[in-house]
């Protein structure tokens, strides 16, 4: 099944410039450098419709995300979208670039708000993962929320607490880091931890 479309109590609203994304390197080499290999090791969750995973990474005052339809195995600059402003209380978001936000997009604003030194942030999705972050005890969102509603946005910050790694439930795993490779090595490790072969 695809993504669900963002929502919430009241609908998200989306407000694109109609401007390109800004590329910046080596950031957006790095992340689709981690996009093709995880994807390969098939932690983003590929669905018939693309892939259920995202990556970004810290831009000015937003973040560049991966959008909704990207082929995560092979990625390119066109499916990149700038959040530049986004708002809980209004349910607005800014963005530029051509392609559609996913419903995670919102526990990346918030990580990068939250969180001054996260720089990169991933999120993946492998049923595995996710079984084995909850025997570790890692730190779990509402399930009684959509990604979307801004009920689970709210509570994202307490639920991931003074870690890098949160338990979207039944959507996969958050992982923040300082560098592409602090918060991809997280995914790595607890796909080990969860015998998943990477």
């Amino acid at each position: 099944m695809p993504p669900p479309e963002i929502s919430r109590s009241t609908t998200w609203q989306v407000s694109k410039s109609g401007q390109p994304c800004p590329v910046k390197e080596p950031f957006a080499s790095t992340l689709f450098t981690w996009c093709r290999r995880l994807a390969d090791l098939n932690l983003l969750g590929p669905t018939p419709n693309g892939f259920k995973g995202s990556l970004s990474y810290r831009h000015g005052l937003g973040f560049v995300i991966t959008s909704q339809q990207t082929s995560l195995k092979q990625p390119s600059s066109r499916d990149l979208v700038f959040v530049d402003a986004w708002n809980v209380n209004t349910g607005r978001i800014q963005a530029h670039g051509a392609g559609e936000l996913t419903t995670t997009c919102l526990y990346h604003a918030m990580a990068y708000q939250n969180r001054a030194g996260a720089i990169f942030a991933i999120h993946a999705f492998n049923p595995g993962l996710e079984k084995t972050a909850r025997q570790m005890g890692l730190p779990e969102t509402d399930g009684r929320f959509s990604p979307g509603d801004s009920r689970a946005v709210d509570t994202m910050t307490a639920d991931l607490g003074k870690g890098n790694l949160l338990i979207m439930r039944d959507d996969g795993i958050l992982s923040i880091g300082c560098t592409a490779d602090d918060a991809a090595v997280q995914i790595l490790d607890l796909a080990q931890r969860a015998g998943l072969n990477c």
